[in-house]
């Protein structure tokens, strides 16, 4: 299972993107990869880093990336804000169609 995030820029440290890691192994009961489309060459080893490409694309629009079919595989995607407190294992199913999840702030 691939999960993504981007980390452009400095407005989120390294430190999001550990957290979100850690709440990920936490509610997560498959074997994942973790995968973070980044500027920064600072992240630990054990969280892959996909180096964003230069489609000249600034702050929050480097998501657009992930509609690139070439450049990610079939995963779920977490903004490095989010809150994961529960089991996350029934969100992914795979298939064709982009899913979307409906908060209830």
């Amino acid at each position: 299972m691939n999960f993504y995030c981007v980390k452009v820029g400095s407005r989120y440290s390294d430190e999001f993107v550990i957290k979100l890691e850690s709440m990920i192994s936490r509610t997560f009961d498959e074997p994942y990869t973790l995968n973070c489309i980044t500027d920064s060459d600072t992240l630990p080893k054990y969280i892959k880093t996909i180096k964003l490409p230069d489609y000249g694309l600034q702050k929050w629009w480097a998501k657009m990336v992930l509609f690139d079919e070439e450049f990610v595989e079939e995963g779920l995607f977490f903004d490095l804000d989010i809150v994961l407190m529960s089991d996350i294992t029934e969100l992914y199913s795979p298939g064709t169609y982009m899913k979307f999840i409906q908060t209830d702030w």
